[in-house]
């Protein structure tokens, strides 16, 4: 059970953070990055959604597991899927599935995860909310998997 809900985190969690990137990719298609806006909606909406994906599913307590194992699904599950979601992405503005060969490229990318999602990443325009969320991720796990001293026994003397 805990291993099936460690895989729905994985999914649920990486889909969150790339999704908003891929709606705005949508939208704005080859116009991206022609805007301010496009800029802070892509640095600002998947941390938002990441951290309410946490936070959700931290209050559900579906599977049992502490908030330091679920922030590291969620770290790995944004960063496995990274590849695969930008290239979604990216076929919006001409790139990613419109090219002939973006299976091959997918398959390079799924093994070489932390290469090609900090790589694809810088070009996508996330880096910037990619860093922020590992950070923040980080920091949760070590502070959800540390235990807490009760308030009497943090007292000296």
């Amino acid at each position: 059970m805990k291993l099936l809900f460690a895989v729905l985190i994985y999914v649920v969690s990486g889909v969150a953070f790339w999704i908003p990137s891929m709606v705005i990719h949508a939208i704005r298609g080859p116009k991206f990055g022609g805007s301010i806006y496009d800029v802070i909606a892509i640095f600002s909406l998947p941390v938002l959604a990441a951290v309410v994906t946490l936070e959700v599913i931290d209050k559900l307590r579906i599977g049992g597991c502490r908030r330091g194992i679920i922030a590291v699904w969620m770290l790995v599950g944004i960063w496995v899927l990274g590849p695969f979601m930008m290239t979604v992405s990216a076929t919006f503005s001409g790139g990613g599935f419109a090219r002939p060969d973006t299976w091959r490229t997918i398959a390079l990318a799924i093994p070489l995860f932390m290469h090609f999602t900090w790589m694809m990443s810088a070009y996508d325009g996330t880096l910037g909310a990619l860093v922020i969320i590992t950070v923040w991720l980080i920091i949760a796990t070590r502070r959800g998997l540390t235990p807490r001293l009760s308030p009497s026994a943090s007292r000296v003397g």
